[in-house]
Parts: C-alpha cells; structure tokens; sequence
C-alpha cells in the first residue's frame, strides 16, 4: 500500500562533509545534525524554454514550438533558531573559535574577502526531517519525511540585530551527486538515486544531535 500523508514541521538536518569526488568525509567531524532548524525552502530555479514561431506570407502562424521548461537546480534557504559554529564550519568554511574544554567550540570567524573564493566548493550532503501527517494525527507506518539533497553549496544569509531573537539564515543551492549513497546505511533498501539527484520519501526514524560533530556512521 502507498503512502500519501502530507507534510508538517521540520524536525532536524543532517549535513554531511563531502570529499572532491562527492562522496562522505569519514573523518571524525564529516557530520553535523541539527535540531534547531526553523524553516528550510526548496525552491526549483527554472530555465524557461524558447518559444519558437514561423510565419508565413500573409504574416500569419505557420509553424509554433515550445521547448520545454526544465529545472536547472533547487535553490536552498534555511533559518535556525540558534548559532551552531560546527554547523557554521561545515555549511559554508566559517573557521571554528574553540573553547577551552577539549573538543569545544565557542564562535566562528567568518569567512570574507577575495582570498575566500575557493570556501565551501566541495560542498555538502543536506537531509532533512518533516512531520508526516494524516487526517488529525502523525502517520502511523511512517511518521516522518525526509529530504535529501545528495550535494549542496550554502553561505551566509542576511541577519538582523534587535529586540526580537535571531533568525540564523542560510542560503544555498544543489548539484547532482551520485557520490552521496548511503553512509548511514538507513536508508530505504529499495532507494535507487544513481544520478544523485534532490529526493524524498517516507522514513521511520530521526537523527538525534547534540551541538558538535559526529563520526559518519556513528548512529547520527
């Protein structure tokens, strides 16, 4: 039987570090999980298709064609509730201020200026959770959605300083990655994504953070 449930909340992110060739940095900080995320969008940027008429003689329509609409990425925006420096570092190469306690890390120097180009140019693997829903109640079978986005290259958005609490904003955008698998080995045994293309489907489960990085595979 399929599932159609629709979609509320969002619960967590999962960024992955991604080494040149689009796979998973297995080192000791390739992850990062989130559970502060306020909203995420996935926007299609589209490329409009050229609209193509002849005429003939009497200045009338002859010929007509459209070409076909396509998407050229998923442009990415997401707003968290809190700073998280590793989160910074991993998005989009904001270097980590450590603190003192071994491991700790206290704030992030941004990156800035033309020495700063090549920052972030591997990218990342981004998944994220949503609430699936039915009728008045959480989907019984499965009661989450997860997004996955097997590459995607994020900076620094706007922030405003007031009264009000932060938003932290981020922005970014997708590529393809057949590299991104799965190196948590929970995903679905029948997912098949071998152009590494943006995807979503019904899960079971949620990863669990706790503001610092992760080992890949290590249940995160």
């Amino acid at each position: 039987m399929s599932e159609c449930a629709g979609s509320i909340h969002v619960l967590a992110a999962r960024a992955t570090r991604l080494l040149a060739d689009g796979t998973p940095d297995e080192g000791s900080t390739g992850s990062y999980v989130t559970e502060n995320p306020m909203r995420v969008a996935v926007n299609p940027e589209i490329e409009q298709g050229e609209d193509r008429t002849q005429k003939n003689g009497a200045d009338c329509p002859c010929l007509t064609y459209k070409v076909p609409d396509y998407v050229k990425r998923w442009n990415l925006e997401l707003d968290n509730c809190r700073l998280e420096p590793g989160l910074f570092e991993l998005l989009f190469g904001a270097e980590v201020i450590p603190g003192a306690a071994p491991g700790s890390m206290i704030g992030n120097i941004l990156p800035s200026g033309v020495a700063n180009c090549d920052l972030s140019t591997l990218g990342v693997a981004f998944e994220f959770w949503t609430r699936a829903w039915d009728g008045d109640r959480q989907n019984p079978g499965f009661p989450y959605i997860r997004w996955v986005l097997p590459k995607s290259i994020w900076q620094l958005g706007d922030h405003e300083f007031n009264a009000e609490f932060l938003t932290v904003s981020m922005t970014g955008f997708t590529e393809n990655n057949p590299g991104f698998t799965d190196p948590y080995g929970d995903m679905p045994a029948e997912y098949d994504n071998a152009d590494g293309k943006v995807a979503w489907f019904y899960d079971t489960a949620v990863p669990e953070g706790d503001c610092g990085y992760a080992v890949l595979g290590s249940g995160s």
